[in-house]
């Protein structure tokens, strides 16, 4: 299966997840840290908040198995309106997203039976610089899935730096 890269998706990242909201140092006991987060959007209206609602109890398995590995996935509306694409994020440490999608298009309300096309996967920081942009077989179960994305934030983590490959 091919893999469609356009600049518009990569723009639409950028512009809605990597934003930094807000930077903040605080002192505390006397050590300094800074807190960066990314824009979120939360549903615009009930439909939206209810298709969330629905499409989060229907990806359970895969959000339970992210959460094992010690993410912290969430599924969101990309802009928060009722028809947006379901996007998947895991916020991590060091201040970087993680991006799950299909075909870099979206994930579905439900899990299909059989998924057409592999996992796109991405690791950005809140400039929106990208550390890896990989693809994942899609046939693989939810718990070694979240293993292979835990081995890519680690590789990630020590430097490397993953980009356009199967992982």
């Amino acid at each position: 299966m091919s893999r469609r890269l356009t600049a518009g998706s990569a723009e639409e990242r950028r512009r809605g997840h990597s934003r930094r909201v807000w930077r903040l140092s605080a002192q505390s006991a006397g050590v300094r840290c800074a807190v960066v987060s990314f824009s979120h959007f939360p549903p615009s209206d009930a439909v939206g908040a209810e298709r969330l609602r629905a499409a989060t109890v229907a990806w359970a398995p895969l959000l339970g198995a992210l959460h094992a590995v010690g993410f912290r996935p969430y599924l969101e509306l990309h802009r928060g309106g009722r028809d947006d694409p379901l996007r998947l994020y895991c916020e991590l440490e060091g201040d970087l997203l993680l991006d799950l999608s299909i075909e870099d298009e979206e994930v579905p309300d439900a899990p299909p039976d059989e998924i057409d096309g592999d996992w796109a996967v991405f690791v950005q920081d809140a400039d929106g610089n990208y550390f890896a942009d990989v693809l994942i077989d899609s046939t693989i179960d939810y718990d070694a899935l979240a293993h292979k994305l835990a081995e890519l934030v680690d590789a990630v983590t020590r430097g490397e730096r993953p980009m356009f490959l199967h992982w």
